[in-house]
This record gives C-alpha cells, structure tokens and sequence, in this order.
C-alpha cells in the first residue's frame, strides 16, 4: 500500500543509523527512499513511529530498485505480537 505523506523511519545496521522516507507497506514488508542505500541481504532493525504506536522489527534488506537508486525494498523477517497490532492498525487508516 502506497504510504501518504512524509513518513520518515529509521534503520540501524552494525550500529550505524541510516534514515528514510516510507513509499509503500505491508504486513511482510515494504520500501522506502534511504539516504543511502543499504547491501541487499543486510540484517537491520527498522522503527517506525505511527499515532498507534512503534513499529519495531527485524527486516531484510532486498534488492535497491534499478530505476530509482535510493529506493529500496525490505521484509520483515521478526516482529512482536504488538508492533504487528500498530502495522496492522496503521494499514487499516492508510486504506481509509
């Protein structure tokens, strides 16, 4: 689902910060535009704030999109039981 607005999220990757602003998301992932695009297969935490809550988890960096290099992909590879609940809470609104 394409993501309205300026979302801005945040990546950490061996202890280095590396931000973004949210294009599209699902319940199994989503991309974003990054300052910098990060290697495909990376381990990141990703941290998203909506007005639900955190989103917290564990993603997958995928492939950067050819067309555009500093969008790229992500999956969620981890997730708690709650920050499931806000993505899920936070998709329902995007749909409106």
């Amino acid at each position: 689902m394409t993501v309205p607005g300026d979302q801005r999220f945040c990546l950490l990757v061996d202890g280095r910060s590396v931000s973004g602003t949210l294009q599209k998301l699902s319940l199994t992932g989503g991309c974003g535009e990054l300052d910098r695009p990060l290697k495909q297969n990376s381990i990141a935490e990703l941290t998203l704030q909506t007005r639900f809550g955190p989103i917290t988890g564990v993603v997958e960096m995928l492939n950067v999109v050819s067309t555009q290099p500093s969008t790229q992909g992500f999956r969620f590879i981890a997730i708690s039981d709650q920050a499931h609940s806000h993505l899920g809470k936070a998709l329902q609104q995007m749909s409106r």
